[in-house]
């Protein structure tokens, strides 16, 4: 472990070395159960108590754009995207998908509200899932496709508004 982190022992004893007169805010965490952010007491007898929670695992999508002349592809999975989740308990946890569009987050057992969002896709956020303790749930997550993601940047904007009768001449007319 590096100077910030520590392991504990098998009765979760641990032994953390800090910078004289400081109690930092520290991260604690184990598999299985949800990660608590606690401020680290100079009693060397406190406890902290880490609890069993669900996980919420899943792939993060995207539709494409395509032509309506087209058959729509399937959504692709997104490298990247932020997944965040609210919990009823007030705990607020973020992951980022990794390359193959993959998230899996541990969280205190209850309702959720969860969003995710990527640089290309309009964010989706769902406030109907819930997790039970030591429960997988899993759920895809799929965002759809912006118009800003997808209009070129060089485009005059007299050239993408509606033309009316009195067009500007050179210019076409979108419909």
């Amino acid at each position: 472990p590096s100077p910030a982190s520590t392991l504990s022992d098998d009765n979760g004893h641990f032994r953390l070395i800090l910078i004289a007169d400081t109690a930092p805010q520290v991260s604690i965490e184990a598999q299985g159960y949800f990660q608590v952010q606690v401020l680290l007491s100079g009693d060397s007898s406190a406890t902290y108590t880490l609890f069993r929670g669900g996980v919420l695992e899943g792939t993060v999508l995207g539709h494409k754009f395509y032509l309506t002349t087209e058959e729509p592809p399937a959504p692709a999975p997104i490298a990247g995207a932020v997944v965040e989740v609210a919990a009823s308990s007030g705990s607020s946890i973020s992951v980022i998908a990794d390359e193959q569009g993959k998230y899996r987050i541990t969280t205190p057992p209850g309702k959720l509200v969860v969003s995710a969002r990527s640089d290309n896709h309009a964010d989706v956020r769902f406030d109907n899932l819930e997790v039970g303790r030591d429960e997988v749930l899993s759920r895809d997550l799929i965002l759809s496709i912006t118009m800003r993601s997808i209009m070129p940047t060089n485009v005059p904007e007299w050239g993408v508004r509606r033309a009316s009768s009195g067009s500007l001449p050179g210019s076409q007319q979108f419909m």
